[in-house]
């Protein structure tokens, strides 16, 4: 049995997304067109400069965008309960109009 075509077809099918996942370890894409990536701290050859290549961590910055979103979300939710509101309401002004058009046209016929 040939390993070869096995690893090399398990690397073909597993590399687009081992590549997307490397994003959150501080690689940046290099070209569009092509699945190379960087890291300014990555040398070739040197395994031991690998440890220094940690996953992003969150600042305090995004704790406050989560606090903007959260505000924004509640904001969100307040407009789709005004939005039902108007809705409802529009209903019942289009029955009433509906109910004196038909009294109007009631009315009329008798003069």
């Amino acid at each position: 049995m040939d390993v070869f075509p096995f690893v090399m077809r398990r690397l073909c099918i597993q590399w687009p997304y081992w590549a997307g996942d490397k994003t959150h370890l501080g690689f940046r894409k290099v070209d569009t067109y092509r699945w190379e990536f960087a890291n300014d701290r990555f040398i070739k050859g040197r395994k031991d400069l690998l440890k220094n290549i940690a996953r992003r961590k969150y600042s305090q910055g995004s704790e406050q965008q989560n606090n903007e979103n959260f505000g924004l979300w509640m904001e969100v939710e307040n407009l789709k309960t005004a939005k039902i509101t108007l809705k409802q309401e529009m209903v019942k002004l289009r029955q009433y109009n509906k109910s004196a058009a038909i009294r109007l046209q009631t009315i009329s016929c008798f003069d």
